[in-house]
């Protein structure tokens, strides 16, 4: 599960600038999350919002918690990862009247990680954007 992921955000309806938006809102353009020993990180390269939480990963099964802006909200999801995707599916998440589920399940997130190691020792592999 370890390693860096990018997406970029599809968000059709409009969207108006705010001072008070919610956390966790799919916003248009680039995001980029690290999972690494258990924390991730995540943020819009865009707006530079950030935030960090831990995870916990069980078989099929990735549990967020202990993030700030859901301090008592646990996420629950069923992850894949197939071809240089990572997909999460929600089985129950709260967090931030339910935006965090929307913001990580919207589309599939693109693993900055080589496919594999003559890819990686070439650099000869279609690097998603963001992952720079």
């Amino acid at each position: 599960m370890d390693g860096i992921y990018t997406k970029r955000a599809l968000r059709t309806d409009v969207t108006v600038p705010c001072k008070r938006c919610p956390d966790w809102v799919p916003d248009t353009g680039l995001w980029k999350i690290q999972f690494k020993n258990g924390v991730y990180r995540v943020i819009h390269l865009n707006t530079g919002w950030k935030n960090i939480g831990t995870f916990m990963v069980a078989g099929d099964r990735i549990i967020f918690a202990n993030d700030p802006t859901c301090i008592k909200g646990i996420g629950v999801y069923k992850w894949t990862r197939t071809e240089g995707q990572l997909l999460f599916k929600t089985i129950d998440d709260p967090c931030a009247i339910k935006l965090r589920a929307k913001n990580l399940t919207e589309v599939p997130w693109h693993s900055c990680q080589p496919p594999n190691d003559e890819a990686a020792i070439t650099d000869h592999w279609p690097l998603p954007e963001g992952c720079r």
